[in-house]
Protein backbone atom coordinates (compact mmCIF):
# COMPACT_ATOMS: atom_id res chain seq x y z
CA UNK A 1 0.00 0.00 0.00
CA UNK A 2 1.09 3.68 -0.30
CA UNK A 3 0.27 7.10 -0.49
CA UNK A 4 -3.70 7.20 -0.76
CA UNK A 5 -3.67 10.28 -3.25
CA UNK A 6 -1.91 8.55 -5.78
CA UNK A 7 0.37 11.26 -6.27
CA UNK A 8 4.06 11.45 -5.15
CA UNK A 9 4.49 12.78 -1.97
CA UNK A 10 6.98 15.22 -0.60
CA UNK A 11 7.60 13.47 2.89
CA UNK A 12 9.69 10.78 0.10
CA UNK A 13 11.64 13.28 -1.38
CA UNK A 14 13.34 14.82 1.91
CA UNK A 15 16.67 14.53 3.21
CA UNK A 16 20.21 14.98 3.52
CA UNK A 17 21.39 16.80 0.58
CA UNK A 18 24.16 19.33 -1.20
CA UNK A 19 22.76 22.27 -2.71
CA UNK A 20 24.18 20.68 -5.55
CA UNK A 21 21.54 19.93 -8.99
CA UNK A 22 23.07 16.76 -9.39
CA UNK A 23 22.04 13.49 -8.12
CA UNK A 24 24.40 10.53 -6.97
CA UNK A 25 24.56 7.63 -9.63
CA UNK A 26 21.80 5.18 -8.49
CA UNK A 27 19.22 7.77 -8.08
CA UNK A 28 16.11 6.32 -8.46
CA UNK A 29 13.45 7.00 -11.12
CA UNK A 30 9.72 9.09 -10.08
CA UNK A 31 8.00 5.28 -11.35
CA UNK A 32 10.38 3.66 -8.76
CA UNK A 33 10.54 6.01 -6.01
CA UNK A 34 9.68 4.65 -3.24
CA UNK A 35 10.12 1.17 -3.52
CA UNK A 36 7.57 -1.40 -1.91
CA UNK A 37 9.79 -2.03 0.41
CA UNK A 38 11.34 1.11 1.41
CA UNK A 39 11.90 2.82 5.53
CA UNK A 40 9.31 5.60 4.31
CA UNK A 41 6.30 2.82 4.20
CA UNK A 42 7.68 1.08 7.22
CA UNK A 43 6.94 4.36 9.15
CA UNK A 44 3.08 4.18 8.76
CA UNK A 45 1.91 7.38 8.66
CA UNK A 46 -1.26 9.16 8.46
CA UNK A 47 -1.07 12.62 7.25
CA UNK A 48 -3.17 15.60 7.11
CA UNK A 49 -2.31 19.03 5.36
CA UNK A 50 -4.71 21.73 7.47
CA UNK A 51 -3.35 24.64 5.08
CA UNK A 52 -0.48 25.71 2.89
CA UNK A 53 1.25 26.19 6.69
CA UNK A 54 0.57 23.58 8.48
CA UNK A 55 0.31 19.62 8.63
CA UNK A 56 -0.17 17.05 11.42
CA UNK A 57 1.09 13.69 11.08
CA UNK A 58 0.39 10.28 13.36
CA UNK A 59 2.43 7.42 13.48
CA UNK A 60 2.12 4.00 15.54
CA UNK A 61 4.40 3.55 18.82
CA UNK A 62 5.40 0.08 18.41
CA UNK A 63 7.76 -2.01 19.91
CA UNK A 64 10.01 -1.97 16.94
CA UNK A 65 10.89 2.08 17.21
CA UNK A 66 11.12 2.28 21.64
CA UNK A 67 14.09 3.27 22.86
CA UNK A 68 15.79 0.69 25.43
CA UNK A 69 14.22 2.88 27.93
CA UNK A 70 11.11 2.65 26.52
CA UNK A 71 9.71 5.86 25.13
CA UNK A 72 10.04 6.35 21.31
CA UNK A 73 13.29 6.49 20.09
CA UNK A 74 14.94 9.65 19.05
CA UNK A 75 15.93 8.16 15.37
CA UNK A 76 11.72 7.54 14.79
CA UNK A 77 10.85 11.35 16.23
CA UNK A 78 14.36 12.65 13.60
CA UNK A 79 12.83 10.29 10.91
CA UNK A 80 8.98 11.74 11.04
CA UNK A 81 9.93 15.41 11.56
CA UNK A 82 12.09 15.49 8.81
CA UNK A 83 9.02 14.11 6.28
CA UNK A 84 6.62 16.00 8.37
CA UNK A 85 8.34 19.28 7.86
CA UNK A 86 8.89 18.55 3.92
CA UNK A 87 5.07 19.11 2.18
CA UNK A 88 5.13 22.59 4.59
CA UNK A 89 8.16 23.55 3.10
CA UNK A 90 8.08 22.43 -0.86
CA UNK A 91 4.52 24.44 -0.93
CA UNK A 92 6.49 27.67 0.64
CA UNK A 93 9.19 27.25 -1.50
CA UNK A 94 7.43 26.46 -4.47
CA UNK A 95 8.29 26.56 -7.60
CA UNK A 96 11.63 25.62 -6.04
CA UNK A 97 12.58 22.20 -4.42
CA UNK A 98 13.57 21.64 -1.20
CA UNK A 99 16.27 19.66 0.78
CA UNK A 100 16.93 19.22 4.42
CA UNK A 101 20.44 21.40 5.48
CA UNK A 102 19.50 21.56 9.34
CA UNK A 103 17.74 19.88 12.15
CA UNK A 104 17.01 20.55 15.77
CA UNK A 105 14.88 18.48 17.93
CA UNK A 106 14.40 18.77 21.75
CA UNK A 107 12.77 16.51 24.52
CA UNK A 108 10.76 17.57 27.12
CA UNK A 109 9.27 14.62 28.29
CA UNK A 110 9.14 11.23 27.20
CA UNK A 111 6.65 9.51 24.44
CA UNK A 112 5.64 6.07 26.04
CA UNK A 113 2.27 5.54 24.77
CA UNK A 114 1.83 6.58 21.55
CA UNK A 115 0.87 7.09 18.82
CA UNK A 116 3.59 9.80 17.83
CA UNK A 117 2.10 13.14 16.78
CA UNK A 118 4.00 15.90 14.81
CA UNK A 119 2.59 19.49 14.22
CA UNK A 120 4.42 20.70 11.56
CA UNK A 121 4.37 24.88 10.79
CA UNK A 122 5.54 27.32 8.56
CA UNK A 123 8.07 29.77 10.50
CA UNK A 124 9.27 31.71 7.32
CA UNK A 125 9.84 31.68 3.84
CA UNK A 126 13.21 33.36 2.87
CA UNK A 127 15.04 33.47 -0.53
CA UNK A 128 17.45 31.09 0.12
CA UNK A 129 15.94 29.04 2.99
CA UNK A 130 12.66 27.82 4.86
CA UNK A 131 12.16 26.95 8.01
CA UNK A 132 9.44 24.76 9.55
CA UNK A 133 8.72 24.78 13.49
CA UNK A 134 7.80 20.93 14.92
CA UNK A 135 6.18 20.20 17.97
CA UNK A 136 5.99 16.05 19.04
CA UNK A 137 2.80 14.81 21.19
CA UNK A 138 2.24 11.78 22.37
CA UNK A 139 -1.06 11.05 21.32
CA UNK A 140 -2.38 9.25 24.27
CA UNK A 141 -4.42 6.67 22.36
CA UNK A 142 -5.84 9.15 19.74
CA UNK A 143 -5.25 9.07 16.26
CA UNK A 144 -7.63 10.94 14.89
CA UNK A 145 -6.11 13.60 13.12
CA UNK A 146 -8.74 16.42 13.12
CA UNK A 147 -9.55 15.71 17.05
CA UNK A 148 -5.86 15.61 18.04
CA UNK A 149 -5.83 19.45 16.19
CA UNK A 150 -8.80 20.50 17.77
CA UNK A 151 -7.46 19.86 20.94
CA UNK A 152 -3.97 21.24 20.25
CA UNK A 153 -5.64 24.66 19.49
CA UNK A 154 -7.60 24.71 22.13
CA UNK A 155 -4.58 24.61 24.52
CA UNK A 156 -2.71 27.32 22.59
CA UNK A 157 -5.44 29.53 23.09
CA UNK A 158 -5.50 28.96 26.66
CA UNK A 159 -1.10 30.06 26.63
CA UNK A 160 1.29 28.58 28.56
CA UNK A 161 1.03 26.45 31.61
CA UNK A 162 3.43 25.85 34.27
CA UNK A 163 5.43 22.80 33.78
CA UNK A 164 7.68 20.35 35.05
CA UNK A 165 8.66 17.85 32.12
CA UNK A 166 11.82 16.48 33.74
CA UNK A 167 13.55 16.19 30.40
CA UNK A 168 16.05 18.98 29.03
CA UNK A 169 15.96 22.55 29.75
CA UNK A 170 13.91 26.16 28.76
CA UNK A 171 16.28 27.83 26.40
CA UNK A 172 14.53 29.41 23.17
CA UNK A 173 15.60 31.84 21.08
CA UNK A 174 14.47 34.04 18.32
CA UNK A 175 15.89 32.94 14.90
CA UNK A 176 15.92 35.16 12.23
CA UNK A 177 17.22 34.15 8.23
CA UNK A 178 19.74 36.66 7.49
CA UNK A 179 17.61 38.91 5.65
CA UNK A 180 15.34 36.93 3.64
CA UNK A 181 12.11 38.52 2.72
CA UNK A 182 9.24 36.70 3.71
CA UNK A 183 6.86 35.56 6.85
CA UNK A 184 8.07 36.98 10.36
CA UNK A 185 10.87 36.41 11.47
CA UNK A 186 10.61 35.35 15.00
CA UNK A 187 10.97 31.81 14.91
CA UNK A 188 11.31 31.15 18.54
CA UNK A 189 7.59 30.37 20.03
CA UNK A 190 8.17 27.75 22.48
CA UNK A 191 10.39 25.68 24.64
CA UNK A 192 14.07 25.61 23.30
CA UNK A 193 17.03 22.95 23.74
CA UNK A 194 18.61 23.46 26.60
CA UNK A 195 22.97 22.60 26.30
CA UNK A 196 24.29 26.07 24.81
CA UNK A 197 27.93 25.66 25.62
CA UNK A 198 30.89 24.28 24.32
CA UNK A 199 29.94 20.77 22.91
CA UNK A 200 26.25 20.70 23.42
CA UNK A 201 23.44 21.89 21.39
CA UNK A 202 21.79 24.82 20.12
CA UNK A 203 19.02 26.74 21.73
CA UNK A 204 16.49 26.35 19.05
CA UNK A 205 13.01 27.44 19.85
CA UNK A 206 10.63 25.55 17.39
CA UNK A 207 7.47 25.21 18.67
CA UNK A 208 4.31 27.33 19.78
CA UNK A 209 3.84 27.10 23.64
CA UNK A 210 0.62 24.81 25.03
CA UNK A 211 -1.88 24.59 27.98
CA UNK A 212 -2.72 21.52 28.67
CA UNK A 213 -1.06 19.45 25.86
CA UNK A 214 2.30 20.63 26.92
CA UNK A 215 1.64 18.59 30.47
CA UNK A 216 3.36 15.33 30.88
CA UNK A 217 1.28 12.91 32.47
CA UNK A 218 -2.06 14.18 31.04
CA UNK A 219 -3.37 10.95 29.92
CA UNK A 220 -7.19 10.33 28.87
CA UNK A 221 -6.78 11.19 25.38
CA UNK A 222 -5.13 14.62 25.67
CA UNK A 223 -2.12 14.51 23.61
CA UNK A 224 1.14 15.67 25.95
CA UNK A 225 3.97 18.10 24.13
CA UNK A 226 7.24 15.43 24.19
CA UNK A 227 9.27 17.63 22.06
CA UNK A 228 10.03 20.58 20.23
CA UNK A 229 12.53 21.42 17.06
CA UNK A 230 13.40 23.53 14.27
CA UNK A 231 13.94 22.38 10.19
CA UNK A 232 15.90 24.62 8.24
CA UNK A 233 15.08 23.46 4.10
CA UNK A 234 17.41 25.11 1.38
CA UNK A 235 15.84 26.34 -1.58
CA UNK A 236 16.98 23.76 -4.85
CA UNK A 237 16.61 23.67 -8.59
CA UNK A 238 13.48 21.29 -9.17
CA UNK A 239 15.70 19.07 -11.29
CA UNK A 240 17.90 17.95 -8.03
CA UNK A 241 14.67 15.49 -7.72
CA UNK A 242 13.43 12.12 -9.02
CA UNK A 243 9.78 13.09 -8.14
CA UNK A 244 10.06 16.86 -8.89
CA UNK A 245 8.70 16.86 -12.03
CA UNK A 246 5.09 14.96 -11.23
CA UNK A 247 4.43 16.59 -8.18
CA UNK A 248 2.82 19.81 -7.34
CA UNK A 249 2.66 20.62 -3.64
CA UNK A 250 -0.18 23.24 -3.90
CA UNK A 251 -2.53 19.91 -4.65
CA UNK A 252 -1.35 18.60 -1.11
CA UNK A 253 -3.49 21.73 0.88
CA UNK A 254 -6.47 19.70 3.01
CA UNK A 255 -6.27 16.47 1.52
CA UNK A 256 -5.83 13.65 4.23
CA UNK A 257 -2.56 10.98 3.07
CA UNK A 258 -1.29 7.41 4.22
CA UNK A 259 1.72 5.75 3.53
CA UNK A 260 1.31 1.86 4.94
CA UNK A 261 4.16 -0.99 4.98
CA UNK A 262 2.91 -3.27 2.39
CA UNK A 263 3.77 -5.99 5.50
CA UNK A 264 4.44 -6.39 8.49
CA UNK A 265 6.97 -4.65 9.81
CA UNK A 266 9.59 -6.87 11.47
CA UNK A 267 12.65 -5.64 13.73
CA UNK A 268 13.99 -2.65 14.83
CA UNK A 269 14.35 0.54 13.19
CA UNK A 270 18.18 0.11 13.44
CA UNK A 271 18.01 -3.14 12.56
CA UNK A 272 16.13 -2.69 9.24
CA UNK A 273 18.23 0.34 8.16
CA UNK A 274 20.89 -1.96 8.81
CA UNK A 275 23.16 0.19 11.26
CA UNK A 276 25.95 -1.98 12.33
CA UNK A 277 28.16 -1.30 15.00
CA UNK A 278 32.15 -1.04 14.50
CA UNK A 279 33.25 0.12 17.40
CA UNK A 280 31.10 0.87 20.20
CA UNK A 281 33.62 2.55 22.51
CA UNK A 282 34.28 5.07 20.02
CA UNK A 283 30.97 6.04 18.19
CA UNK A 284 31.77 4.32 15.14
CA UNK A 285 28.53 2.92 13.16
CA UNK A 286 28.24 2.53 9.87
CA UNK A 287 25.31 2.30 7.41
CA UNK A 288 25.18 1.11 3.42
CA UNK A 289 23.91 3.15 0.86
CA UNK A 290 21.24 0.75 -0.55
CA UNK A 291 17.79 1.47 -1.64
CA UNK A 292 15.71 0.86 1.73
CA UNK A 293 17.29 4.32 3.17
CA UNK A 294 17.72 6.26 -0.39
CA UNK A 295 15.71 9.43 -0.61
CA UNK A 296 15.03 11.26 -4.14
CA UNK A 297 18.14 12.34 -4.23
CA UNK A 298 19.49 9.35 -4.76
CA UNK A 299 21.37 9.74 -1.02
CA UNK A 300 20.55 8.35 2.32
CA UNK A 301 17.60 10.06 3.58
CA UNK A 302 18.14 12.76 6.28
CA UNK A 303 15.88 11.05 8.75
CA UNK A 304 17.73 7.99 8.67
CA UNK A 305 21.14 9.87 9.31
CA UNK A 306 18.86 11.33 12.68
CA UNK A 307 18.51 7.24 13.54
CA UNK A 308 22.48 6.65 12.71
CA UNK A 309 23.40 9.33 14.80
CA UNK A 310 21.54 8.01 17.84
CA UNK A 311 22.94 4.32 17.29
CA UNK A 312 26.11 5.73 17.50
CA UNK A 313 26.00 7.78 20.49
CA UNK A 314 23.63 5.05 22.74
CA UNK A 315 26.91 2.95 21.84
CA UNK A 316 29.29 4.92 22.93
CA UNK A 317 26.83 5.54 26.11
CA UNK A 318 25.46 2.34 27.61
CA UNK A 319 22.60 2.66 29.75
CA UNK A 320 21.48 6.14 28.26
CA UNK A 321 19.45 6.88 25.86
CA UNK A 322 19.28 9.66 23.34
CA UNK A 323 16.55 12.43 23.28
CA UNK A 324 18.13 15.60 21.91
CA UNK A 325 19.95 16.12 18.29
CA UNK A 326 20.82 18.11 16.09
CA UNK A 327 22.55 18.05 12.93
CA UNK A 328 24.32 19.83 10.16
CA UNK A 329 23.78 18.17 6.67
CA UNK A 330 26.14 19.14 4.36
CA UNK A 331 26.87 16.64 1.56
CA UNK A 332 25.38 13.76 -0.78
CA UNK A 333 26.71 10.12 -0.20
CA UNK A 334 28.04 8.96 -3.52
CA UNK A 335 29.71 5.66 -2.47
CA UNK A 336 28.80 4.82 0.43
CA UNK A 337 29.40 3.00 3.74
CA UNK A 338 28.33 6.24 5.69
CA UNK A 339 30.60 5.77 8.80
CA UNK A 340 30.47 8.08 12.21
CA UNK A 341 32.70 8.95 14.76
CA UNK A 342 32.05 10.68 18.28
CA UNK A 343 33.66 12.31 20.92
CA UNK A 344 32.06 13.07 24.43
CA UNK A 345 31.97 16.83 25.01
CA UNK A 346 30.32 16.82 28.22
CA UNK A 347 30.34 13.80 31.08
CA UNK A 348 27.32 14.97 33.76
CA UNK A 349 26.19 13.14 36.24
CA UNK A 350 22.29 12.33 34.70
CA UNK A 351 23.12 13.07 31.08
CA UNK A 352 25.86 12.96 28.37
CA UNK A 353 26.52 15.22 25.25
CA UNK A 354 28.10 13.61 22.33
CA UNK A 355 29.62 15.17 18.98
CA UNK A 356 29.48 13.08 15.85
CA UNK A 357 30.80 12.79 12.30
CA UNK A 358 29.33 11.17 9.37
CA UNK A 359 31.43 10.44 6.17
CA UNK A 360 31.46 8.68 3.13
CA UNK A 361 33.83 5.97 3.91
CA UNK A 362 33.31 5.01 0.25
CA UNK A 363 34.16 8.27 -1.32
CA UNK A 364 37.68 9.61 0.63
CA UNK A 365 35.96 9.93 3.94
CA UNK A 366 34.28 13.36 2.46
CA UNK A 367 32.02 15.10 5.10
CA UNK A 368 28.53 14.25 4.75
CA UNK A 369 27.20 16.25 8.02
CA UNK A 370 27.79 16.66 12.05
CA UNK A 371 25.73 16.16 14.99
CA UNK A 372 25.15 16.55 18.06
CA UNK A 373 23.31 14.43 20.86
CA UNK A 374 22.24 14.58 24.30
CA UNK A 375 21.67 11.34 25.97
CA UNK A 376 19.77 10.90 29.98
CA UNK A 377 18.66 8.39 32.16
CA UNK A 378 15.87 7.01 30.92
CA UNK A 379 12.72 7.35 33.57
CA UNK A 380 12.26 4.31 36.13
Amino acid sequence: MGDTTNQQSPAESTGAASTSPAAPQGAPTPAAYPPERHFLRDLDTATWQVDAERLLMCSPLTEGVRSTGGSVALGQLAALVDIAGAPVALIAGSPDWTATQDMSLHATGWLTEGPVVVDARLVRAGRNTVVVGVDLYDGHGTDDLEVLRRAIDAAVEQGPAPRSDGVGDSGGHDVGDGGDTGRGGDAGRGRGAGESDSGGTGGHGGGHDVGGVGETGAGDGVPTRVATGLLTFARIPRSASASAGSFDPAALVGQHRSMEPPEPVVGTLLERIGVEVVDASRGVVEIAHHDYVRNSFGTINGGVLGAVFQAAAEAMCPGLVATDVQIHYLSQVRTGPARTSATVSRDAADHRVVTLRCVDAGNDGQLLSLASVVLQRPPG
